[in-house]
C-alpha cells in the first residue's frame, strides 16, 4: 500500500475536529492549516516552483501575443485605453448593483438582497486593504510594461511610469469587478453571468493589453473577489457585516445614501482617486522619515 497523501491526512484530522465544533473561525483556521500543509508538501517536492514557472511562461505568451498589436493603430490603442480608464466602462457594474438594490418589493427578499450587496461592497474594501498589506510582504512582481525581460511595446496613450513600484499580483481591479459581479449573480444569474462575461472581455482584457497586469494577476484577483462575495451565502458572515449599515439605513436613509455615494464613487474609477491619495501619503511619509 502506498504512502498516504499528507494533504488528505491533515484535512481528515481537521474534518473530524470540525464535527465537534461550529462557527466560521474554526472553519477558517482549518482551511488555513490545510493550505499551509499543501504548500509545504508542494515546496518539499519542488512542485511550487514548477507550477509558478508554468504560470509565468503562460503569462508571457499571452502578453507577447497581445503586444504584437500594440503601437500599430492609434485608434485601437486609444480605444483600449479609454475602456480601462473611463468610468463609463465600469458603470454597468454599479448600475447592476443599484438595480439589485431596488428590484424586489418583498421586504424579506429585499432585505437579503441588500445584505448581499452591502457585504459585497464593504467586503471588497476590507479584502483590498488585506491584499495590499500582503502584497508588500510578498516578493515584488514587476508589471509587464516595467518588465525588461519582455521588451514590452507601449501602446499609444500609455504612461510608462504608471503604477511604478506597485507589485502586480494580485489585481485590485479584478477583486473589485468580480466581487460585484458575484454579488449580483446571487440576485440574478442572468445579469451576473452577463457581468462576468463583460468584465472578462473588456475591462480585464484591457488591463492585460496595456501591460498593467499578467493574466494570472487577473485570475488570482478574480478568485479572491468572487470568493469574498461567495461568503455572503454564510448567514453569519453576511449579517455581521451588513447589520449595522442597514440599521443606519432605517434610522437615517438620507445620510446612508450619501455615505453609499461616497463609498461607491471610487469604484467607478477603479479606486484611482484612492490610489492617488495613497501614493501622496506614502511619498509624504517617506520624505518626512528621510529628514528625521
Amino acid at each position: 500500500m502506498g504512502r498516504a497523501n499528507p494533504i488528505f491526512f491533515v484535512w481528515g484530522n481537521m474534518e473530524s475536529k470540525l464535527k465537534s465544533y461550529s462557527g466560521l473561525p474554526v472553519m477558517a483556521v482549518a482551511s488555513a492549516a490545510t493550505l499551509i500543509a499543501a504548500l509545504a508538501v508542494w515546496k518539499s517536492h519542488g512542485l511550487a516552483s514548477a507550477l509558478f514557472g508554468a504560470v509565468t511562461a503562460l503569462d508571457y505568451r499571452v502578453i507577447l501575443f497581445l503586444n504584437r498589436f500594440a503601437h500599430r493603430s492609434w485608434t485601437l490603442d486609444t480605444f483600449v485605453y479609454v475602456v480601462d480608464s473611463n468610468p463609463f466602462a465600469t458603470a454597468p457594474l454599479l448600475m447592476a448593483v443599484w438595480w439589485g438594490w431596488f428590484k424586489d418589493r418583498d421586504l424579506v427578499v429585499q432585505r437579503r438582497a441588500r445584505e448581499i450587496l452591502v457585504h459585497g461592497i464593504l467586503g471588497t474594501y476590507l479584502v483590498l486593504v488585506l491584499t495590499r498589506m500582503v502584497a508588500f510582504v510578498l516578493p515584488y512582481r514587476a508589471r509587464p510594461l516595467h518588465n525588461p525581460g519582455l521588451s514590452f511595446v507601449l501602446p499609444y496613450s500609455s504612461d510608462p511610469r504608471l503604477l511604478l513600484g506597485w507589485s502586480s499580483m494580485p489585481s485590485d481591479h479584478a477583486i473589485l469587478w468580480f466581487a460585484l459581479a458575484m454579488a449580483v449573480f446571487y440576485l440574478s444569474r442572468r445579469v451576473g453571468i452577463f457581468l462576468f462575461v463583460y468584465v472578462s472581455l473588456t475591462l480585464c482584457l484591457a488591463r492585460i493589453y496595456l501591460g498593467i497586469h499578467y493574466p494570472s494577476d487577473i485570475v488570482v484577483g478574480g478568485l479572491i473577489g468572487a470568493g469574498m462575495a461567495a461568503l455572503s451565502q454564510v448567514d453569519l458572515v453576511r449579517k455581521t457585516l451588513a447589520e449595522q449599515p442597514l440599521r443606519w439605513l432605517e434610522r437615517a436613509p438620507g445620510l446612508f445614501y450619501a455615505g453609499m455615494f461616497i463609498v461607491t464613487c471610487p469604484m467607478l474609477s477603479g479606486f484611482g482617486s484612492v490610489q492617488d491619495l495613497q501614493s501622496f501619503v506614502h511619498a509624504s511619509l517617506k520624505a518626512v522619515l528621510q529628514r528625521l
